[in-house]
């Protein structure tokens, strides 16, 4: 599986970046920075550390497995998500032109996995020669994320329904008649169309009429839900 991830990362020799280019007093520092580095990684799942050309180039890595080393000699953008390139991109231009540390939330393209980088400047007679990477896997901290951006986004909708069905019920009152408001009264009140007609003087026919008028106007589906919308509604009356 891994020899399938370098074919299709590496992209040709012409890409490669012998590390012997940089000075000897350059390679020792970067070496200690990248063991400086890793003993401050967060304690996460993968983790690795690595120096990176202003092309991306991957030219020296350290990873908590072996598993890492495969990508040496490969372009870091090539391992991104496709959306995420350009981020990892932008971080990496600004700290060559400007010599300070990036940081940058990527994802790779091979697991999803999520990572937090950090591009920190390495100098040489005063100009940025490459940039030591520091990542750390940070995909559990953006499930939390997107399970609490899933929930908080439930209930401003669940707000947002309540707030609008306490509008439509406020204002299904401004359309029903007297005579509608008084028939869904008894509605609540558990009567039957009979009694109702009984006690109203009129006809089961034409509290029939009512019923079907009242269920309309509302939007209710039966007489429960009208029932409990009356509620609503004489609950909200001064």
């Amino acid at each position: 599986m891994l020899q399938d991830r370098v074919a299709t990362v590496k992209g040709g020799a012409d890409r490669r970046m012998n590390v012997s280019s940089l000075p000897s007093e350059t390679l020792a520092r970067v070496d200690g920075l990248l063991q400086q580095q890793w003993r401050e990684l967060l304690d996460s799942v993968q983790r690795f550390s690595a120096l990176i050309t202003r092309d991306g180039t991957l030219l020296r890595i350290k990873g908590h497995t072996p598993a890492f080393e495969w990508l040496v000699g490969t372009n870091v953008h090539d391992a991104m998500r496709p959306d995420h390139r350009d981020l990892l991109r932008d971080a990496l231009d600004s700290a060559f032109l400007t010599g300070e540390v990036q940081t940058v939330e990527v994802a790779d393209r091979f697991d999803g996995l999520w990572y937090l980088g950090r591009l920190i400047p390495v100098f040489e007679d005063g100009r940025v020669v490459a940039v030591l990477g520091v990542a750390a896997n940070i995909s559990e901290r953006k499930k939390e994320e997107e399970a609490l951006r899933r929930r908080v986004e439930g209930y401003q909708l669940a707000v947002s329904r309540s707030h609008c069905a306490e509008q439509s019920v406020s204002s299904s009152k401004l359309f029903l008649s007297d005579r509608e408001l008084e028939v869904l009264k008894l509605v609540g009140q558990g009567l039957t169309n009979c009694e109702m007609a009984e006690r109203l003087c009129i006809s089961r026919r034409t509290v029939d009429h009512h019923i079907g008028h009242i269920l309309s106007k509302l939007g209710a589906p039966n007489r429960a839900a009208a029932a409990v919308m009356g509620a609503q509604l004489e609950a909200s009356s001064p």
